[in-house]
């Protein structure tokens, strides 16, 4: 088994291709081991849907693109949507089977623009009578011919869902079809033909359309009575006229997968998809290297078979078994496990330099304030500081005050100096002073001035507030010297400390000038 070719029949069937594509790129020591053991593969996706080589996600793998060349996809309505099942009828090798040609056409003609084969066997299989040429062509001359120059074998492994219409309508005439062109089905220099099939969905609503468990039954009938030699279907292409299948073994093995596992465990179809790929690899790995389990060795290369008694002729061999279970075990990087854990790793990382700012050489960004050296700590604080002692009222109105009176008590006085106070009356000069200061002081008199600073307090108290934000966003933003938020919490604090002790002090001086103005008073 030096060769192999993979086929995806249908919208599952490609899926599952995407993710044999992810596993060989994941195990490329595995995939580069195999070619230096002479094994060769290549790929063909054959489907009524562009639906999943446009969908990017099924093909991205670590940011690597692995979507197939385009000539290994082959699209079955290139010929156009529209399906002409009159004409078709006339062929030799679509006239057995296709039935009530009328109503078929008025599905047919109720179904234009749908993507795939809308769950119809009959649609699929009607996809492949017309395609048959192209499909011969793009499997047998385009893939497995030139991987014949390594080796007269080929191993053939058809990955399909029987749910849909594409799979399950085409399934049986694509293994009737090779195995008609390779009629050597043996395991060592043959053309074994091994079968990945999805059956059943626990979700099975959602793509519920027409006939999904109904197909599943129909595909698994005429496989069973294909390889029973009671089913002999139609060969489709040109030069055929009609004849059906003659061949003595259409495939090797058929494998089944659910959504349920031998321990009841629910799976989810891109679970499968994922489960069936990587089996695919491994059988091919293990097999190649020498370490497949002598069980599922003959199962693979057909050394189950019964022995037959003299005499009895050799047809319709039957295996030591009809239905089994295949399985694995092995160790695995849990691949989506790591990626969650070291997206959360770096997220908690980010969060850590945003809080402390605190970096290690040796553990990155740590869980720990630093006691010393913060940086943009003190330039923080001074800036919040400077701003409140800018929009502070002694800053902002009380120093300017005091040089206005003292200049008004200057001119005031300008005169009466150069007498020496002679003959004073001082209960007319306190009048006079105080008539001043209650109406001049300021030009507008000291009761409309400090109304004036107290009406403007709740404006500098939200400059102040919408500065020291503004302040604390640039000291956590800028590109050098980030200021980690746990600190701010202790810059206000400081500024909250330092407030406090102003007004404090202002108070201890008012209180030490009252003996002074009671004197005065």
């Amino acid at each position: 088994m030096k060769n192999h070719l993979f086929i995806g029949l249908g919208g599952q069937g490609g899926k599952t291709i995407a993710e044999l594509q992810k596993v060989i790129f994941s195990r490329n020591q595995d995939a580069e081991h195999l070619k230096n053991l002479g094994q060769n593969w290549d790929f063909l996706y054959i489907d009524s849907s562009r639906d999943v080589t446009e969908e990017r996600r099924n093909w991205v793998h670590f940011g690597k693109n692995l979507s197939l060349k385009p000539s290994s996809f082959l699209y079955l309505k290139d010929g156009g949507e529209s399906i002409d099942a009159r004409s078709l009828s006339l062929q030799p090798d679509v006239a057995p089977w296709i039935g009530d040609v009328d109503k078929l056409q008025g599905f047919l003609e109720g179904s234009q623009g749908i993507q795939g084969a809308n769950q119809r066997r009959r649609l699929g299989r009607l996809l492949y009578a017309r395609n048959s040429e192209r499909i011969k062509k793009a499997v047998c001359e385009d893939k497995i011919g030139p991987l014949l120059s390594a080796g007269n074998e080929c191993v053939i492994h058809v990955f399909a869902s029987l749910a849909g219409g594409t799979g399950s309508g085409c399934v049986v005439d694509l293994v009737s079809m090779i195995r008609t062109e390779f009629p050597n089905a043996s395991a060592t220099g043959g053309f074994p033909i091994f079968l990945y099939l999805f059956v059943t969905n626990r979700k099975f609503e959602e793509a519920q359309v027409g006939f999904f468990h109904e197909n599943q039954a129909a595909a698994i009938r005429d496989l069973n009575a294909l390889a029973c030699g009671k089913f002999k279907p139609t060969l489709f292409g040109t030069g055929r006229n009609g004849s059906v299948f003659a061949g003595s073994e259409p495939f090797s093995q058929v494998m089944l997968s659910s959504h349920l596992t031998s321990r009841n465990q629910q799976l989810s179809l891109s679970q499968q998809h994922q489960i069936v790929a990587e089996a695919a690899f491994e059988r091919i790995y293990s097999y190649a290297s020498g370490n497949l389990d002598t069980t599922l060795q003959k199962s693979l290369t057909g050394e189950d078979l019964l022995a037959t008694f003299a005499g009895e002729p050799i047809r319709n061999q039957l295996r030591s078994f009809r239905f089994g279970s295949v399985g694995m075990r092995r160790w695995e990087i849990p691949i989506d496990e790591v990626r969650e854990l070291l997206a959360r790793s770096l997220q908690v990382s980010c969060l850590n330099l945003l809080l402390y700012q605190n970096w290690s050489s040796s553990m990155g960004a740590t869980e720990a304030k630093l006691q010393t050296g913060i940086p943009g700590f003190a330039e923080t604080e001074n800036l919040i500081m400077a701003l409140i002692s800018r929009e502070s009222a002694a800053k902002a109105h009380v120093d300017q005050l005091g040089d206005k009176l003292n200049a008004d008590l200057a001119r005031f006085h300008t005169g009466k100096t150069k007498e020496g106070f002679k003959d004073l009356d001082l209960a007319g000069y306190e009048a006079e002073l105080r008539q001043r200061y209650e109406t001049h002081l300021d030009g507008r008199g000291v009761e409309e001035v400090f109304r004036t600073i107290t009406a403007e307090r709740h404006q500098r108290v939200e400059r102040i507030k919408s500065g020291i934000h503004e302040i604390i966003q640039q000291a956590w933003t800028r590109s050098t010297n980030r200021l980690g938020l746990s600190y701010i919490s202790d810059i206000l604090l400081r500024v909250q400390e330092h407030v406090r002790k102003n007004a404090e002090g202002l108070n201890a001086e008012h209180s030490r000038n009252s003996p002074v103005r009671t004197r005065m008073d």
